[in-house]
């Protein structure tokens, strides 16, 4: 596949259509940040935090990602070496625990198992995306009126 036997089809596309590089595989920005945290993280030698989330919600609809699993992988990119987190699934809703959580929460309650519970609860939502960035709209409008007299 040669872009250059395509050029005169790319040329009749709007301007803001063509791409500008290949598509490739998304990778974060913060890979370097997250690794650099990671080390200063091990170099401080700080004990294991265990943190958890619920689903964020997605109110502007705009917006479907896995945002809790997003967080998930931050969190072992930036703890691979020096273990700072650890994600646990902890669910706080009765309704939506799953039967292992359920039973789990049982055998905590009457004192028949010890487990750490996460220190960190993380939370959130989507409120607004703003996809106006770029817009090339032209409007026009007609009224009139028409009375009619006998």
């Amino acid at each position: 596949m040669d872009p250059r036997k395509d050029a005169s089809y790319h040329e009749t596309a709007y301007t803001t259509d063509r791409p500008v590089v290949r598509p490739v595989r998304s990778i974060s920005s913060f890979s370097d940040s997250l690794m650099c945290m990671d080390e200063m993280l091990r170099a401080a030698q700080l004990p294991t935090t265990l943190i958890t989330s619920k689903q964020f919600t997605d109110y502007s609809t705009r917006v479907p990602v896995g945002i809790k699993e997003m967080i998930i992988t931050a969190l072992s990119q930036m703890s691979r070496r020096s273990n700072a987190f650890r994600y646990v699934d902890y669910e706080v809703n009765i309704v939506q625990q799953d039967t292992v959580q359920n039973l789990t929460t049982i055998l905590l309650n009457n004192n028949q198992m010890q487990l750490q519970r996460p220190a960190l609860y993380m939370s959130g939502a989507i409120a607004f995306v703003d996809q106006s960035v770029m817009s090339n709209r032209n409007d026009a409008g007609l009224s009139g009126r028409a009375s009619i007299s006998a």
